[in-house]
């Protein structure tokens, strides 16, 4: 362990992603107590931002991504991260010695079902929060039971928000326990200001993208933890029935999320927290953040829970209502240019283009 802290607020203060991109700091904290000393694996590690931090506190850290890009940012953050532990250690000891180690990770450039045999010897616990729901997290459940070398009593430990009603009504009867874990002002502040800066410059990368359709609510949304061990026989059971077929039945699902809504325990019992800028209304230049915490699980009513499912995306006061779907967020921070086939600009204005034309921002 090479830090005393296990804030990973304090131990990556400069993240290189921001939420949602990236699940929030305030999670990585919660894991990183549960981590000291223990052996950890990650699946889907983007830029870092988790691994980082685990590095410092946790006895073993190994990171998993497939995407190459990301690897590449992965190998040369872990090279940053031992050598400013190294200097570090040095200036707290006074020791000189060239063969001092930092604080490292081992990064598996692949698919989590082809990394080495040795990439799981002794593991306490194996976090991840990927996309594709219920199916997904199923997947890896049912490929982490037929690893060799885990160590007894080994936990899964995968997190969802409110974008997967479907993993807690089925997982959390099995689970360990399961955990909330409130965002922060900072995570909806930095948030909005990568969301400004994407929609203020010329940029059409994936992120950019994501992040100017999604905006900064979900950086507001309370992250749940569901803690499995893995070898335990309830899990054992539910995978060789409710999920020995290829599809899972609509039927098992909306039993299992009524229960789970009933209990208090579900996505949708919380209320939802909101972040979004407004223009001061003195200035009326400067923008101010708003951030509305959202209020933990308690159990509700089915009238409350049909609101839920089936109500309209809220949009935030700073939203213009004649915004296009796909890039409401950008409403209000940026500008934008239709390029006729000379490259004159023909069009322009401020908030969303229309969704027709080819537009910058």
């Amino acid at each position: 362990m090479y830090a005393k802290s296990t804030s990973c607020e304090q131990l990556v203060p400069v993240p290189w992603d921001v939420a949602p991109l990236r699940s929030s700091q305030a999670l990585h904290s919660a894991l990183a107590k549960k981590f000291v000393d223990r052996n950890v694996v990650e699946i889907g590690t983007r830029s870092g931002d988790t691994v980082n931090c685990y590095a410092q506190i946790a006895n073993r850290t190994v990171a998993i991504e497939m995407n190459r890009a990301y690897c590449k940012v992965l190998r040369s953050r872990r090279e940053e991260l031992e050598n400013t532990t190294r200097s570090t250690i040095r200036s707290a000891t006074g020791l000189t010695s060239t063969n001092l180690e930092g604080a490292s990770y081992g990064v598996v450039c692949s698919r989590y079902q082809s990394a080495p045999n040795e990439t799981w010897k002794d593991v306490d616990y194996v976090f991840w929060w990927i996309e594709g729901g219920i199916k997904a997290n199923i997947q890896v459940l049912r490929f982490l039971r037929s690893v060799k070398g885990l160590r007894s009593g080994a936990l899964a430990m995968l997190a969802h928000d409110l974008t997967d009603l479907d993993t807690p009504a089925i997982l959390t009867p099995i689970a360990e326990y399961t955990e909330q874990v409130l965002p922060t002002r900072l995570e909806c502040k930095n948030c909005l200001a990568r969301l400004q800066h994407y929609c203020s410059k010329r940029m059409m990368s994936l992120d950019a993208h994501v992040l100017r359709k999604v905006g900064c609510h979900r950086a507001a949304s309370v992250a749940n933890l569901i803690a499995i061990r893995i070898d335990s026989p309830q899990l054992e059971v539910l995978l060789n029935t409710t999920f020995r077929e290829r599809e899972i039945t609509s039927l098992t699902i909306e039993d299992a999320r009524s229960a789970s809504v009933a209990a208090g325990y579900h996505p949708l019992s919380a209320t939802p927290g909101k972040c979004w800028l407004t223009k001061d209304a003195l200035t009326n230049n400067e923008t101010m953040v708003n951030f509305i915490e959202p209020e933990l699980g308690t159990a509700r009513s089915a009238a409350a829970i049909g609101t839920a499912k089936s109500g309209s995306r809220a949009r935030s006061p700073s939203q213009s209502w004649h915004c296009k779907e796909h890039c409401q967020n950008c409403d209000g921070l940026c500008t934008w240019e239709w390029l006729s086939a000379k490259g004159v600009p023909a069009r322009q204005g401020t908030g969303c283009p229309p969704y027709t034309l080819p537009w910058f921002v």
